[in-house]
């Protein structure tokens, strides 16, 4: 699993309300708790959580502090898209894209990923909480 460095960040200066895009695999009911830290991080920080519509029904926000969208119309519409499952949710998100410039975050559950190189843990959390903040950028290159 790949360490996050403060290098190895998004820039988010250009968004302002940053919408970010929580997809799950859909499979998976491992990370209730894990995206629910992962919505309050990003509401007190000041962006927008948007969740596919699927997840609706299992309580994982209130409706008063996410947006259950559609996963087609989640994916085009976030500033940043956080992956939490395996590389088959990357390649999900990859072709609902369609060729738009999204920056994915591949948080892996399991075995190694190689499209899904980091881990969910407090280093994470800390480096992603910075990008919300517009203190660091990711080089996408």
């Amino acid at each position: 699993m790949k360490n996050l460095e403060t290098e190895d960040v998004i820039d988010m200066n250009k968004e302002s309300g940053a919408k970010i895009g929580i997809v799950i695999k859909d499979t998976d009911p491992r990370p209730v708790q894990m995206v629910k830290s992962l919505i309050r991080l990003i509401l007190k920080e000041g962006s927008s959580v948007l969740i596919s519509d699927e997840w609706r029904r299992v309580g994982i926000g209130r409706q008063a502090e996410v947006e259950f969208l559609p996963f087609r119309k989640l994916v085009s519409t976030s500033s940043l898209i956080l992956s939490l499952g395996g590389d088959g949710t990357v390649i999900k998100i990859v072709h609902a894209l369609r060729g738009k410039e999204t920056p994915i975050v591949g948080i892996n559950f399991g075995r190694f990923g190689f499209l899904t190189p980091f881990v969910y843990s407090q280093t994470f959390l800390t480096w992603l909480r910075s990008v919300l903040k517009k203190r660091t950028k990711m080089n996408l290159d």
